[in-house]
């Protein structure tokens, strides 16, 4: 089973939780960012190199939810999963409704100087 098939997986390759307090200098990341969204996370590749091609990115609010802003559908509600919930089983349905785990990638340029 790969990682993101993997309900007990929540996340990948990301640093504790945690809440600083800054003094002094700081760069809010909110805004309009570059986004892609692929069918599947193999699919996905080095966009964050700086000669990779930009061209099929498009604009985005940071933060915000991909599917709210256009792409996909959301799959979680508040009051059902539209699938049984419960390991392989609750993938599989998904799967076998062509919704399978989609990968976005997001891109902004920061200059600091």
């Amino acid at each position: 089973m790969t990682y993101y098939l993997d309900p007990r997986v929540t996340s990948v390759n990301r640093l504790p939780a945690r809440a600083r307090r800054f003094e002094g200098h700081t760069l809010s990341l909110n805004g309009t960012w570059d986004f892609r969204l692929f069918a599947s996370p193999e699919e996905t590749g080095d966009f964050y190199l700086p000669e990779a091609d930009a061209s099929s990115f498009s604009p985005i609010s940071v933060p915000a939810n991909w599917q709210l802003e256009g792409h996909g559908e959301p799959i979680y509600t508040n009051y059902a999963y539209h699938c049984p919930i419960g390991g392989d089983m609750a993938w599989s349905t998904m799967l076998d409704k062509n919704d399978a785990p989609r990968a976005g990638e997001y891109s902004l340029e920061v200059r600091i100087i």
